[in-house]
């Protein structure tokens, strides 16, 4: 699922992440209760999961014509990475639809869409992206944190990923950046590529100690290279 590794010469499936952030110093919190997106990171040397609580609901607004008039929202919470939990801070400016924050040498910079929060991050370890879905609309949120390991044409291909779902519905990230996205029926669990929601690149069966495992098979140029996937809740 690893372009660099796994994909080779496979270029369509090539995704661009851009986003823009600003930091406000003074954050004005409107009227609200504090809403909670739990999601994944992902880079090749690590993969772990994200709380981030904003004091109310995010949302994007056309900007205003005075940049003291914008609306900025002040953002906790934390990064867990195998035992380590590292605690952040920062901002949500509704206006320019920009959050950075960071802690322990951690930086997320990301944007807000269709309940959704993603972007990108740098660390001690490496840049890497993120996403994160909102918490506590009846769906119980859990992450999952994933490996791959190419089985043909060769057994060169081996990466991690990182799966959350949200109750049947599945948004992740691989290491490399690239979105996933699927849907969890009757215990078993179909992902593919964003960018190609018709095209199901992996299959799982959801055990009963709540791990997942699979194969996947991703069409490339010169064919198909395939492999098996597991994945363990990580948070």
């Amino acid at each position: 699922m690893r372009a660099a590794k796994l994909l080779g010469t496979f270029t369509l499936f090539v995704a661009v992440m851009i986003t823009g952030c600003n930091k406000d110093e003074n954050p004005v919190n409107p009227p609200g209760g504090s809403v909670t997106y739990v999601g994944t990171l992902a880079n090749p040397s690590e993969t772990g999961s994200l709380i981030l609580t904003f004091a109310s609901a995010p949302s994007k607004q056309a900007p205003r014509a005075s940049a003291g008039a914008a609306t900025v929202i002040s953002v906790s919470g934390s990064v867990k990475i195998g035992d380590t939990t590292i605690v952040l801070s920062g901002t949500y400016n509704t206006d320019t639809d920009s959050l950075i924050v960071s802690g322990g040498n951690y930086t997320f910079r990301g944007t807000y869409a269709d309940g959704t929060i993603s972007g990108t991050y740098t660390g001690p370890h490496g840049s890497g992206s993120f996403t994160a879905e909102v918490s506590g609309e009846g769906d119980t949120v859990k992450v999952y944190c994933g490996t791959y390991q190419q089985t043909s044409p060769d057994t060169n291909g081996a990466g991690r990923f990182n799966l959350i779902v949200k109750g049947s519905i599945i948004s992740g990230i691989t290491d490399d950046g690239l979105r996933l996205a699927g849907i969890v029926t009757e215990g078993e669990v179909f992902i593919h590529f964003t960018l190609y929601p018709t095209i199901n690149i992996a299959h799982g069966v959801i055990e009963e100690d709540g791990s997942i495992v699979g194969t996947y098979s991703v069409p490339v140029e010169s064919g198909t290279v395939s492999g098996t996937w597991e994945a363990h809740i990580c948070q």
